[in-house]
């Protein structure tokens, strides 16, 4: 699959933006996500939904080497805006911080979580 790379980079975090298919976009945090950096991926997030929105976003964790509470919560409001216009959000590939985040949180039970991009780009599919 090609799709359109949206690169926006800042200290120790880089989100790219891709649009695999005319239905689906992933997201890519890579590096470390704190408060200080929580708005570059609210944008990128943003960037995602906007038209032509994709019938659903993933937002690919597996790069991500940390996360405090506030990148939960960006997650959060995209879920939110997400499920305003009728687009799915899933969550692929967290690490072990990142599901314990989220079970600390109770936004494991908001979510549908994937073990990686292959696996909800396949559950996009059916």
């Amino acid at each position: 699959m090609s799709g359109e790379h949206r690169p926006a980079t800042g200290p120790d975090l880089r989100v790219t933006v891709e649009r695999v298919s005319e239905s689906v976009c992933v997201v890519r945090p890579v590096g470390d996500m704190d408060m200080d950096r929580r708005h570059q991926f609210a944008a990128a997030l943003d960037e995602a939904m906007q038209p032509p929105a994709a019938r659903v976003v993933v937002v690919d964790l597996a790069g991500l080497g940390f996360c405090d509470s506030t990148g939960v919560n960006a997650l959060l409001t995209a879920r939110t805006t997400a499920s305003a216009a009728g687009i799915r959000l899933v969550v692929a590939g967290p690490s072990q911080q990142m599901l314990r985040l989220l079970e600390a949180t109770g936004a494991d039970e908001v979510f549908d979580i994937e073990e990686d991009v292959d696996a909800a780009l396949n559950a996009a599919d059916g």
